[in-house]
C-alpha cells in the first residue's frame, strides 16, 4: 500500500527520488531477497495503525527526499519538506488520515520546532499554484549540490528563503491579479538560477505559433538563467508538451 500511495508522485519530483519500500524488522544480515535501491525502514509498531502508517510514510521521505544533497541541507529544511510530502499524500489519497496527521505530526512541530512550521506554512502558500513540488524542491536541490564545497555553503539557508520569498511572490498574480514585472519571473542567486515562462494556448488557426515562447525562453537563457519552468493550464498541456 505505501509503494502504491508514494509511486503516484514519482512524476513530480526529480527522477530517482522514489524507488520501492520495505517495512520490516531487520538485523545485521540483510534479507536475502533485498534488491538494490530498495528502501527498508525498521518502525516500532504502536496500537494506533493510522499512525503506524503515517508515520511509515514520514520515515520513506524522509529517507527519499534529496537522496545527493541530505548532508548539506538544514535539518529543518529536509524535516519540514518530508512533513509536507506526507500531507500531499493522504490529502490526495487519505484525507481520512488528516486529523491523525494534524494530531501526533503538526501539533508538535507547532509547539516544539518552530523554523520547522514556518517552512511548512510557506509550503501551503507556495503549493496553491503547485510550485512545492515542482520548481521548490528542485531548486533546493540543485543549490544544495552547488554549494557543497563552496564557502557559501554556510548562507545556504538564506539562499533556500530567498527562494521561498521570491515564489511567495506569485500569490499577488494569482490571489491579486496584479501583474508581475519582468525581473519578478526570475531569480538569480550566488550558485544557481530558474525562471518561469507562462504559456497559453493560441486560437486553434495559430496553434503553430510557438515562437513568441521561445524568444522569451531565449531571453532569459541570454541573462544567465539555468533552469526554466513552463507554466500553464492542464487544458492547454499537450500545447505545452509542444
Amino acid at each position: 500500500m505505501l509503494n502504491q500511495t508514494v509511486n503516484e508522485l514519482r512524476n513530480e519530483l526529480p527522477k530517482g527520488w522514489i524507488t520501492r519500500a520495505s517495512i520490516k524488522w531487520v538485523g545485521k544480515t540483510l534479507p536475502p531477497d533485498f534488491k538494490d535501491k530498495q528502501l527498508i525502514m525498521r518502525i516500532r509498531p504502536t496500537d494506533n495503525n493510522d499512525y503506524n502508517y503515517l508515520n511509515a510514510i514520514y520515515y520513506f521521505f524522509s529517507n527519499s527526499l534529496f537522496p545527493e544533497s541530505c548532508a548539506i541541507l538544514p535539518a529543518s529544511i529536509k524535516e519540514s519538506s518530508s512533513l509536507y510530502m506526507v500531507k500531499r499524500t493522504i490529502d490526495d489519497k487519505q484525507p481520512y488520515l488528516t486529523e491523525n496527521f494534524k494530531k501526533h505530526f503538526l501539533s508538535t512541530i507547532s509547539k516544539n520546532e518552530p523554523a520547522v512550521a514556518g517552512y511548512y506554512g510557506d509550503y501551503l502558500r507556495i503549493d496553491e499554484y503547485g510550485f512545492f513540488s515542482s520548481a521548490f524542491l528542485r531548486e533546493v536541490d540543485t543549490l544544495a549540490n552547488s554549494l557543497e564545497f563552496s564557502k557559501e555553503r554556510q548562507n545556504i539557508e538564506s539562499e533556500i528563503n530567498n527562494i521561498l520569498n521570491h515564489l511567495i511572490k506569485f500569490e499577488k498574480l494569482n490571489k491579486l491579479n496584479i501583474v508581475m514585472g519582468n525581473d519578478e519571473w526570475y531569480k538569480i542567486l550566488n550558485a544557481t538560477s530558474y525562471g518561469f515562462i507562462l504559456v497559453a494556448k493560441p486560437e486553434e488557426k495559430r496553434l503553430a505559433e510557438v515562437e513568441p515562447y521561445v524568444k522569451r525562453a531565449k531571453q532569459k537563457l541570454r541573462l544567465g538563467i539555468k533552469r526554466l519552468y513552463v507554466l500553464g493550464c492542464r487544458e492547454d498541456k499537450a500545447f505545452l508538451i509542444e
